[in-house]
């Protein structure tokens, strides 16, 4: 070996030590309590990061939103007592609770309960630091929907969606939550059920809530007040919900509120007060009228105050107009597009959205959602991985018929490389020159497989591999390996008998061995791929699912293409004793393997580009969903929650669901 060689290989040994200690590292993770301690530090601080964009997200300023209020009423230890107080203080009344309490937060559809939600959660994590002891555990908000209360414990959905959601290795995550340094903010209670049914599901986890391990625990649970109480009174006989807990309502905006609201606004933009003198002359002469009633939630007050900053004083004569709540809400949800249309910076109008567009759009988008709402249980929201489902069982057609030509493409491509190799030696010059391995069959052959997968129902985005290795995915590899040895042997020996007939049993053993070594593993991880494989979405960047999913797909047939690449190497180096010469024809086979196994273990990214085919030639949606759905968020016509998108309210949802576009036939 020369010198160069020797520093090149040397200079490899940290990387391989450092990539040999990254694996056991997560294999096998530190749960010590001084370590648990450091995680949960760690967690805080990106749990803070995640939410504070998120509530900006959500077009919130600190110090400068409406003044929501609530009133609380402590059930705990058989006293009860009436408090009252404001959004900026229900941090510090949670924590002059004494430890972490169980709590909960109760309101009508558009009163800030998600709001409330995160500036409890965010104050917690302010003052976490400030104890001199113990610090408090980790607030972490979790989407209720997702949780299938018949076949996971609380403890089990919990601790996956910590390693889901934030990256935590398993073993990680399942000893913060045991160790009580977790504090669960479970929001969307509401949304576990669909509309109109009874909340059977949100139920069944306050039950499990109100059981060991979790029946003394600190939990936070957000909720409508009405999908609350029916909860409560699917027990005979009734009961307090959430037992031992503090039950915190957000009132409705007094007219005073609302008006001394309006007024901070106009005042803070530099209108004239005669713009919006019919709005504010209306609430006075009549603070239990239908205008009145209807800005009594923070999110029509919201969406009034952008009509009446866009209109000015034609704005004002609309709302005015407007006799009941139904049509009060109609101008306002009619103006909620065109006004985001409106606002397009500069840099946005190279997207060049038109009002009639979006709103057919998100038309298409909520009825989508209300669709999945009745019939799904994952509640009425699209990740960027599901989008395609828009284009129904067309992208699921298109994707097939591409799976198949790309597939039937390579396996003719296929022999013709591999005609180049030394197979002669193995199968015999006979067997290469029959018309069955190459040509119409060939391609009939990998036509049917690739239009077959792509067929399938669900694709859900892949995100990572490191969870491969966690808790409980022994069993699987077992079972994917046992199956990938058996079918890798059935491989070895009927390439060994062809490879024997050619070459002597000596070698043909050797092939079939060096056969059944090679595609045994190759085997069980595609086994493992397409059956168990559990999926990770982190919520930390919702716009990179396709792209992670298309990661996770190069670097896992990476893998089995160089695999598969080697092994051949070994049989032509041991068995046939090629010459170097002829081995640099492998790589090509080996890329074929690669795009093979690409195609077959991320679908996602594929379906994600038959969906833009389609968008592209029907404008059912946007063809580029991505950059539309990131746009509309930042709009406030959508939000996000966990890693997917859902309309900002359900009541512009439903509104949207009854009104195409106007040049929609």
């Amino acid at each position: 070996m020369s010198g160069g060689e020797f520093a090149a290989a040397a200079r490899s040994v940290p990387v391989a030590v450092s990539v040999v200690s990254k694996l056991w590292r997560w294999l096998y993770p530190d749960t010590s309590r001084t370590a648990l301690t450091t995680h949960a530090d760690d967690l805080a601080d990106l749990v803070r990061r995640t939410e504070s964009r998120r509530l900006e997200q959500l077009g919130v300023v600190p110090g400068a939103g409406i003044r929501v209020s609530f009133d609380a009423l402590i059930r705990a230890h058989g006293v009860d007592r009436q408090e009252f107080g404001t959004l900026s203080e229900v941090g510090n009344y949670y924590r002059e609770l004494g430890d972490p309490e169980r709590f909960v937060v109760l309101g009508a559809a558009g009163a800030g309960k998600t709001v409330t939600a995160l500036h409890l959660l965010l104050n917690i994590l302010h003052h976490r630091d400030s104890y001199d002891g113990r610090p408090p555990p980790v607030p972490v908000r979790v989407n209720a929907a997702s949780w299938d209360t018949t076949t996971r414990g609380f403890t089990d959905f919990l601790a996956g969606m910590l390693a889901t959601d934030y990256h935590l290795a398993p073993k990680v995550a399942r000893a913060l939550v045991e160790s009580d340094r977790i504090l669960p903010v479970l929001d969307g209670l509401d949304e576990m059920d669909p509309i109109d049914e009874p909340p059977a599901r949100a139920r069944a986890a306050l039950d499990q809530l109100n059981e060991n391990p979790w029946r003394r625990r600190p939990v936070i649970v957000i909720s409508r007040a009405a999908t609350y109480a029916q909860a409560r009174e699917l027990r005979i006989g009734g009961d307090a919900g959430l037992h031992a807990a503090t039950a915190v309502t957000l009132r409705p905006l007094t007219t005073p509120e609302i008006v001394e609201y309006l007024r901070r606004c106009r005042e803070l933009e530099g209108i004239h007060e005669h713009q919006w003198s019919p709005v504010i002359d209306r609430l006075r002469a009549e603070p239990a009228g239908a205008l009145a009633e209807a800005l009594r939630t923070p999110w029509l007050l919201t969406l009034s105050t952008a009509h009446l900053r866009t209109h000015r004083r034609a704005g004002a004569d609309e709302l005015t107009g407007a006799t009941d709540l139904e049509s009060i809400r109609e101008v306002l949800f009619a103006a909620l597009i065109p006004a985001a249309v409106a606002g397009l910076s500069r840099e946005d109008r190279k997207r060049r959205y038109d009002q009639p567009q979006v709103h057919r759009w998100l038309h298409n988008l909520a009825r989508h959602c209300d669709r999945r709402e009745m019939h799904d249980r994952h509640g009425s929201d699209i990740a960027l991985d599901e989008v395609w489902r828009l284009a129904g069982n067309r992208c699921r057609l298109v994707h097939g018929l591409l799976a198949g030509l790309l597939l039937g493409t390579m396996f003719s491509i296929t022999p013709v490389v591999a005609q180049s190799l030394p197979l002669d030696s193995i199968f015999g010059a006979s067997l290469l020159g029959s018309p069955l391995l190459r040509g119409p069959l060939q391609f009939t052959a990998g036509f049917l497989v690739g239009f077959a997968a792509g067929l399938r129902p669900g694709t859900p985005a892949r995100r990572t591999v490191s969870h491969l290795f966690g808790p409980g995915e022994l069993r699987g590899w077992l079972v994917s390996l046992g199956i990938g040895l058996v079918a890798g042997t059935v491989c070895g020996i009927s390439i060994g008998f062809v490879a024997g007939n050619a070459l002597g049993p000596g070698r043909g053993f050797l092939a079939g061995l060096i056969c059944t070594l090679g595609f045994g593993p190759v085997i069980a991880i595609v086994v493992r791929l397409a059956s168990q494989l559990p999926h990770k979405r982190p919520i930390l960047d919702e716009r990179r699912a396709i792209r992670d999913d298309a990661l996770v797909g190069i670097s896992l047939a990476s893998v089995i293409g160089v695999f598969l690449t080697l092994m051949f190497t070994l049989l032509y180096l041991v068995v046939v004793e090629a010459s170097a010469d002829s081995l640099i024809r492998l790589p090509p086979v080996g890329l074929t393997y690669i795009l093979f196994a690409a195609l077959f273990i991320s679908p996602a990214s594929m379906r994600y580009l038959c969906a833009k085919l389609i968008f592209a030639l029907d404008s059912t949606f946007s063809r580029r969903p991505g950059p539309f759905l990131e746009w509309a968020r930042d709009a406030g016509l959508l939000r996000v929650t966990g890693e997917a998108y859902q309309f900002r309210h359900q009541t512009y949802q439903q509104w949207l669901t009854t009104r195409p576009a106007p040049n929609t036939q």
